[in-house]
């Protein structure tokens, strides 16, 4: 299942409450995709707190799906580039990284050359960090 995040944070919350009932009805559900979690929060509000509430509150009823349902989630989300003192710079989540802590592993994926990328496990519970380059071919 696949939920693609395009409106506002009223259809993403309205999408949490019918996953239960997918995931329990006559189709075999075993992996919940949601796709952009931050863009119905991109300009939805000034409160960057409101944000951060919001955003904690729909990982953690992931978080509850996920366990009452046997079933795996995947987030995906927007990046934006810090710069930091002395112009170097890191990769982020878009809105900041305060609801990440909630999640068990983080994975950035991109692309390195043209048609090279590279995916890396940036935050495990098991797993030490890694990386690996592969090709997507069609």
């Amino acid at each position: 299942m696949v939920l693609s995040c395009e409106r506002d944070v009223l259809d993403l919350f309205w999408r949490f409450i019918v996953i239960p009932g997918e995931c329990s009805g006559d189709l075999v559900v075993k992996l919940v995709v949601v796709d952009s979690l931050t863009f119905p929060f991109l300009h939805n509000s000034s409160n960057s707190l409101s944000k951060t509430r919001l955003l904690s509150l729909a990982v953690e009823k992931l978080h509850v799906i996920a366990s009452q349902h046997n079933v795996s989630v995947v987030l995906t989300n927007q990046l934006s580039t810090r710069v930091c003192p002395g112009m170097e710079s890191n990769l982020i989540p878009s809105q900041g990284e305060s609801y990440g802590q909630s999640m068990n592993q983080r994975l950035i994926v991109g692309c390195y050359h043209s048609n090279h990328h590279a995916a890396v496990l940036f935050k495990s519970v098991n797993t030490p960090y890694t990386s690996a380059m592969f090709q997507v071919s069609l």
